[in-house]
């Protein structure tokens, strides 16, 4: 008995000291890096762009020419750039906020295709509890056990492997940043942009939940006084004829609340080798965004100067 319990320690403290080898040799750097390290830089900025991977795929470095931080991630949902905001409001001094309202941000793919598993970081229990019904069990061992413990969720196995194989062979992540969606043939081109529209419309009917997410970050930024301004990124040619008159609603959403839209969807329609694919800019779109940001964030600007609104809240000093 007294050998089985020694083993049955030793087997347990192993399995620890293994699971926090994995969390920061595979977990960080696969799952949660990228996700998580922005925090360490938020207390440079003062205004910040919220968005999926339509924001994700603008360069910090060129949006910091207008002093935005990037607080985008690749699936990041409403329910995603909710607890976002709430943890900016008390771990920085933001005030003002860029948000996605693209055409297909309040579908209901959007509450099953989301990062709660990394935003959880970033979350407090109330949240989850009202959107997702996360009792506290759940949520503790979401974020402060399963978070550590990676090797627990056999789901991780296969992206572990394929990334120690990519360590051990050599190979670099391919990197499609670069690639311009232009090279394709126009066929592949409006093929593929069929195909994304297939995912992001599923049907006609919006989330209830991400507009509730959508509403509740209205109304933080104006508890908490901060600029709230939404933004459409810019898409493809082919990909706005194949998209048509599909729209959620979440601009109309701001809109209705007086909340400026900076309007970028048509900007870049036919420079497409500014896109890496059908609806995400490359580098070199990436680099030409903030000028299309700033122009018309002048023009908001200027309209209220000339209706006579106080100019307190400048977007850009």
């Amino acid at each position: 008995m007294k050998k089985l319990l020694t083993n049955s320690v030793l087997f347990f403290v192993l399995w620890i000291v293994l699971n926090i080898v994995a969390h920061h040799t595979l977990s960080t750097p696969v799952l949660y890096g990228k996700y998580n390290s922005v925090t360490t830089k938020i207390s440079k900025y003062n205004k910040f762009l919220l968005a999926d991977s339509h924001g994700n795929s603008i360069n910090q470095k060129d949006l910091d020419q207008l002093g935005i931080g990037n607080f985008s991630f690749d699936s990041d949902s409403y329910f995603d750039l909710l607890v976002k905001t709430n943890y900016l409001i008390e771990h920085a001094s933001p005030d003002t906020l860029f948000i996605t309202c693209d055409d297909h941000t309040l579908s209901k793919y959007r509450e099953s295709w989301t990062n709660r598993q990394r935003s959880i970081h970033f979350s407090n229990y109330e949240y989850q509890k009202k959107y997702y019904r996360t009792s506290i069990f759940d949520f503790v061992y979401r974020k402060y056990i399963k978070y550590y413990l990676s090797l627990m969720d056999t789901k991780n196995s296969k992206i572990f492997k394929a990334y120690v194989e990519s360590k051990l062979k050599g190979n670099s992540p391919t990197d499609y940043s670069n690639f311009s969606f232009g090279d394709l043939a126009l066929e592949e081109q409006q093929k593929r942009s069929r195909e994304r529209i297939e995912t992001q419309y599923p049907n006609l009917e919006s989330s209830e939940l991400m507009a509730k997410c959508l509403d509740e970050i209205i109304n933080l930024c104006a508890k908490n006084r901060i600029v709230l301004i939404g933004i459409k990124f810019p898409l493809s040619a082919p990909f706005i004829e194949a998209l048509g008159a599909n729209n959620y609603g979440a601009d109309a959403v701001l809109k209705a609340k007086g909340i400026e839209i900076l309007d970028l969807k048509m900007s870049m329609a036919n420079n497409i080798s500014l896109f890496r694919d059908q609806d995400h800019l490359n580098n070199l779109g990436s680099a030409q965004l903030p000028k299309l940001l700033l122009k018309e964030i002048l023009l908001v600007q200027n309209s209220k100067t000339i209706s006579g609104a106080s100019g307190s809240n400048q977007i850009v000093q």
